[in-house]
């Protein structure tokens, strides 16, 4: 149960060993063997902290970042307030050996992968006739986007931690299988104080990113409210109706199917919502692409194959009358059968530009936006593969355009 503490976490993963001092026998736990007096060989058990926290590469390191988030978020605190102070000797250590940036609860370097956890729930098959719920209770004020202070345990994205996948390689596309959607332009606490914040504390943390904003509709608000109440996912379809198909479109129709999903016509492609936050049917909601997949690679989660995308689901507010958004999910969205978003963000990149709605600009923003224009005229300029195949092509011309897609900045708290 000690294990289960928070204040232990980050005092196991900074000692190299560790003696336990039990009852009625000793435990010994290092980067790779757990032993006791009666096992000491190994103890066959989960749980094992492994050897990348100690290991010299930045790469190890920042792996084992996620297993830190993975295993922290399970643990228990009294005070949630706490929750970045427990682990922040941990963090601290690990931005004096990478000298990486860490900002309340992330990093800098890997903001993309960072914003991609998720609760660990399950994915509901939705029933519209079930018992109306009520909302969990407000939690102190804290960024929608920290995992740290969701009330339960969250999986990381454990995936592209390696350096050649920082967030300048991502924005500059230097990969050739994963890229960047948004550019994080500046990062403040509120009110601003010591450096030192960044490491205790959330106070009015707010991210301010360059990124696509698409508006999207839901067919049953209330049913996602209900689902994103319990902090579940689901699974939702767009594109599926020929009108969704074809042309220049206003908004991303979001359809979500009741029961065993018989209906499915065929042309429809999926997305999976998990929720962080409850869904107001009252707020403008928006998908916000953070990071793509071109193609099969070794750097490619084994369950993708074919091009996907990853990004947040945000709700627009306004507070001290400042236009501002929050996170209440991310969404994954697998390789469709035909074309899916990224292949209708790309068409609509080559075909009307960025436009300008973000100045004045940076040198950083401004590369990444010439990147991203390229890399759009180069895509549509051969022939679109479908379902991730090379095999199977089809012309860009029956790819739909997004008319209100918008190329801006937002402010995430």
């Amino acid at each position: 149960m000690i294990n289960r503490r928070g204040w232990v976490l980050q005092e196991r993963f900074l000692s190299p060993r560790i003696v336990y001092l039990g009852n009625e026998q000793l435990y010994w736990e290092c980067d790779v063997h757990i032993a006791s007096e009666a096992v000491p060989q190994n103890l066959d058990i989960t749980g094992k902290r492994g050897s990348h926290y100690h290991n010299d590469t930045d790469e190890t390191r920042h792996v084992s970042w996620s297993s830190v988030v993975d295993a922290y978020s399970n643990c228990t605190l009294t005070r949630q307030e706490d929750k970045l102070i427990a682990i922040s000797g941990l963090a601290k250590s690990l931005s004096k050996k990478s000298g990486h940036t860490y900002f309340s609860g992330i990093w800098i370097e890997y903001w993309i992968q960072d914003l991609l956890w998720y609760p660990n729930t399950r994915i509901e098959c939705p029933d519209e006739n079930a018992t109306q719920i009520t909302p969990l209770a407000d939690k102190p004020e804290a960024p929608s986007w920290l995992w740290v202070v969701f009330p339960g345990q969250v999986l990381p994205n454990p995936y592209w931690r390696q350096s050649e996948f920082t967030s300048s390689n991502l924005c500059s596309f230097a990969s050739d299988n994963v890229f960047a959607f948004a550019i994080l332009t500046k990062w403040t606490l509120n009110p601003p104080g010591a450096s030192d914040e960044a490491f205790v504390s959330f106070a009015g943390a707010t991210l301010w990113l360059n990124c696509f904003l698409i508006p999207t509709t839901f067919d049953k608000d209330a049913l996602v409210e209900q689902i994103s109440c319990r902090k579940n996912g689901a699974i939702f379809y767009c594109f599926e109706d020929e009108k969704d198909r074809t042309g220049h479109l206003p908004n991303l129709r979001l359809r979500i199917r009741s029961g065993s999903g018989s209906e499915d016509s065929g042309k429809s492609t999926s997305l999976c919502l998990e929720f962080s936050e409850q869904f107001h049917p009252s707020l403008p909601c928006f998908l916000v692409p953070l990071l793509g997949t071109t193609e099969w690679g070794d750097q490619v989660p084994v369950d993708i194959q074919g091009p996907a995308l990853y990004g947040l689901v945000l709700q627009e507010i306004y507070k001290d009358q400042q236009r501002q958004f929050i996170r209440i999910a991310r969404f994954t969205h697998s390789p469709p059968d035909d074309f899916g978003i990224t292949a209708v963000i790309l068409n609509t990149v080559a075909k009307q530009g960025l436009g300008v709605h973000v100045v004045p600009k940076t040198t950083e923003e401004e590369a990444f936006e010439a990147a991203f224009r390229h890399h759009a005229a180069t895509q549509t300029s051969s022939p679109l593969s479908l379902g991730g195949s090379k095999a199977e092509t089809s012309g860009w011309s029956k790819v739909p355009q997004f008319s209100q897609l918008r190329w801006t900045n937002v402010q995430l708290v």
